[in-house]
C-alpha cells in the first residue's frame, strides 16, 4: 500500500516537472516580448513585413498609420499600443545610412518613469519599437481644448518637469523638447477626467559625459524655436547648417521647457506667434544672407532675435499668474546659470498646484 502511494507521488512529481517544462517556453516568450532588456523581444512570424505610408502589415496583421515624419512611421498597434518603424536616413557628408532607433531604444531601456513613455517591446533587426498609446500629443490637446483650466495646465507642466528631472538625475539630456514630443493620457475617475503628460522621442537624446553636464554634437540639434540662445551664440547661422563641437547642457532642456510652459499656459504656439507678429520675408534679409531655403532663413531670424534682441513672446500678468510668468522668464533666461534646475521647477509647480487646490 505504501509503495502504491509512493508510486503515485512520484507520478505526480514527474507530471509536474513535465508540465513546468512545457510552460517554460511560453513564459520565456512572454518575457522576451515585454522585457525591454532583451535583445530580441518581438520575433517575426512571417518572412516579410510590409511598411507603407498608409498602413503596415506586421506579423501578418494589417495596422493603419497614425503619423509619419522624417525619421519614422507610427502605426496603430491595437487600442493600447503603437508600432514605430524607424527609417534609415542617408548622411550625405559621411556617405552612410543611419537611424535614431538604437539611441531611442537605449534611452527607453535605461529610463523608467511615470512621465516618460513606456517601452513595451522591440524588434532590433527591423528597427521597430512598441510603445504605449497616448490619447493626444500636447499640440493637439492644446489646440482642441480651448478652455483648459490652470490646474490642468499646471499638472501637465509639472509632469513634464518631473520626467525631465528624472532624466537629468540620470545624466540624460533630451535635446528636442517641444509640443509634438509630449503626449497626453486621459483617464476618467468618478466622472472626472484626469490627464498625465509623458515625454517621448529620444532619438536625439544623449547621456552626458561622466565628468561634465555637457553632451556634444557636430551638427545642429533640436527645433529652432526651442533651441537655447547659448547654442546660437556658439553657432551663428550663416551659410551652413553644420557646427563644430556644440555643447548641449542640461540647462538647454530648461530653456526649451520655458518655451513649452509659455505654450501651455497661454495656449499659443511660439512658432505661430513669431510668424504672425515678427517674422517677415523681405528682399533685404534674403540678399544679406543669400539664402533660398524657407526653413534656413527662419533660422537666421530666430538666432538673431533670440541672441541680439533678447526676443521672447510677451508675458501678460492679467492672463497668466505672475508666479508662472516669473518661472517662465527664469527658464528662458539668456544666462544658463540663472535658469532653475528641473528639480526646482517641480517643487515650484507642485507648490503652485497645491495653492490652486486650496483656493
Amino acid at each position: 500500500m505504501f509503495k502504491c502511494l509512493e508510486f503515485k507521488k512520484n507520478i505526480k512529481f514527474l507530471l509536474a516537472i513535465a508540465l513546468f517544462g512545457l510552460l517554460i517556453p511560453f513564459y520565456v516568450s512572454s518575457m522576451e516580448r515585454f522585457n525591454p532588456s532583451c535583445k530580441k523581444i518581438l520575433k517575426n512570424e512571417i518572412p516579410k513585413n510590409i511598411f507603407e505610408e498608409d498602413f503596415a502589415i506586421y506579423n501578418g496583421i494589417r495596422y493603419p498609420i497614425i503619423s509619419s515624419g522624417t525619421e519614422k512611421f507610427v502605426y496603430e498597434y491595437g487600442s493600447e499600443y503603437v508600432l514605430i518603424k524607424y527609417k534609415e536616413l542617408y548622411d550625405s557628408k559621411n556617405k552612410i545610412y543611419f537611424s535614431n532607433f538604437s539611441k531611442e531604444l537605449s534611452c527607453l531601456i535605461n529610463l523608467e518613469h511615470e512621465n516618460i513613455i513606456k517601452l513595451i517591446g522591440c524588434n532590433e533587426p527591423d528597427k521597430i519599437l512598441i510603445e504605449e498609446r497616448a490619447s493626444f500629443n500636447l499640440n493637439s490637446f492644446l489646440s482642441q481644448s480651448k478652455s483648459i483650466g490652470p490646474k490642468t495646465k499646471t499638472k501637465i507642466a509639472k509632469d513634464i518637469a518631473s520626467g525631465l528631472a528624472y532624466m537629468h538625475a540620470n545624466d540624460f539630456v533630451h535635446r528636442d523638447l517641444k509640443l509634438e514630443n509630449i503626449v497626453i493620457f486621459e483617464q476618467s475617475k468618478n466622472g472626472k477626467k484626469y490627464v498625465t503628460a509623458k515625454i517621448i522621442d529620444f532619438g536625439y537624446s544623449n547621456n552626458c559625459f561622466k565628468d561634465s553636464d555637457y553632451s556634444k554634437n557636430n551638427y545642429a540639434i533640436g527645433t529652432i524655436f526651442y533651441v537655447d540662445p547659448r547654442y546660437w551664440e556658439l553657432y551663428r547661422v550663416t551659410s551652413s547648417t553644420e557646427s563644430q563641437n556644440i555643447e548641449y547642457h542640461k540647462y538647454s532642456d530648461i530653456f526649451a521647457f520655458g518655451i513649452l510652459m509659455y505654450e501651455i499656459f497661454y495656449q499659443l504656439s511660439v512658432c505661430e506667434y513669431y510668424n504672425s507678429n515678427v517674422f517677415s520675408f523681405n528682399k533685404k534679409i534674403r540678399n544679406m544672407y543669400s539664402i533660398k531655403s524657407f526653413d534656413f532663413r527662419k533660422q537666421v531670424y530666430v538666432a538673431n532675435a533670440y541672441v541680439d534682441e533678447n526676443w521672447r513672446p510677451p508675458l501678460d500678468d492679467e492672463k497668466v499668474d505672475p508666479k508662472i510668468n516669473d518661472l517662465i522668464k527664469r527658464c528662458w533666461d539668456n544666462d544658463p546659470e540663472k535658469r532653475p534646475t528641473a528639480e526646482q521647477i517641480v517643487i515650484e509647480l507642485q507648490d503652485y498646484f497645491n495653492e490652486l487646490n486650496n483656493n
